[in-house]
C-alpha cells in the first residue's frame, strides 16, 4: 500500500513546523523572566465557636482586613519591616487578597522575581493583619495564621514545558494544514 503524495506533504510539514514552534516557544519562555508565587493563609474569629452570628461576625472581619490587606495602612509597616524600596502601590500590585464566602479566611497570593521575596512579602502581611486584629492590651488576636507561605518549588511563571508543547501541537496542525493546502491541485480546489 502507498501512502498518498499529500499525506507525506502534509506529515512533513507538520513535523517541520512542529518542530520550529516548539522551539520557538522554548528559546521564548526560557527567556522571559521567572515569577514565583507565595501564599500564606491567616483565619478570622474562633475555630470552635458554631454560632451563627459569630460565624457572620468573623466572615465581615475577614472581608474587612482582607480589604485593608493591600492598603497603605497595612503595606507601609510591611515595607518598612522588609526594607523594600517599593511603594505601596507597586508592592500592592503583586499582592492578590481574597475573603472566600463562609471560611472566615483571608488567602494572601503574592508574586515576585524571587522564591524568598514572595515568602517573606505574605508572610509579613499576613503577619500585619493579626496585628491590626489584636485589640489594645489584649492577649490573644482574632485572627490566626493557620498556613504561613514557604518558598516556592518553582518558578509559576512562564511554563516552560508547557509552552513548549503547545507550540510544538499548534506548530504541527499549522503544518498539516499546509500540507493539505500545498498538496492540493488547483483542479480539486
Amino acid at each position: 500500500m502507498q501512502i498518498p503524495g499529500r499525506i507525506w506533504l502534509m506529515v512533513v510539514l507538520g513535523l517541520v513546523t512542529g518542530l520550529i514552534a516548539a522551539g520557538i516557544a522554548f528559546a521564548v519562555s526560557s527567556a522571559l523572566p521567572k515569577t514565583y508565587e507565595a501564599r500564606a493563609v491567616v483565619f478570622v474569629g474562633s475555630v470552635t465557636d458554631t454560632n451563627p452570628i459569630t460565624l457572620d461576625s468573623s466572615q465581615a472581619l475577614a472581608d474587612h482586613y482582607a480589604g485593608l490587606a493591600t492598603t497603605a495602612k497595612v503595606l507601609e509597616p510591611v515595607i518598612r519591616a522588609l526594607g523594600l524600596d517599593e511603594s505601596v502601590a507597586e508592592v500592592a500590585s503583586s499582592v492578590t487578597v481574597r475573603s472566600p464566602e463562609g471560611l472566615s479566611s483571608i488567602d494572601i497570593l503574592v508574586t515576585s522575581s524571587t522564591p524568598g521575596g514572595a515568602t517573606a512579602l505574605a508572610n509579613a502581611i499576613a503577619d500585619e493583619i493579626v496585628n491590626l486584629s489584636t485589640p489594645p492590651d489584649a492577649v490573644a488576636s482574632l485572627a490566626t495564621i493557620v498556613h504561613p507561605a514557604v518558598d516556592p518549588e518553582g518558578p509559576s511563571s512562564p511554563r516552560i514545558l508547557l509552552n513548549t508543547l503547545l507550540g510544538g501541537v499548534l506548530g504541527f496542525v499549522l503544518g498539516m494544514g499546509l500540507g493539505w493546502l500545498f498538496g492540493t491541485r488547483p483542479s480539486e480546489i
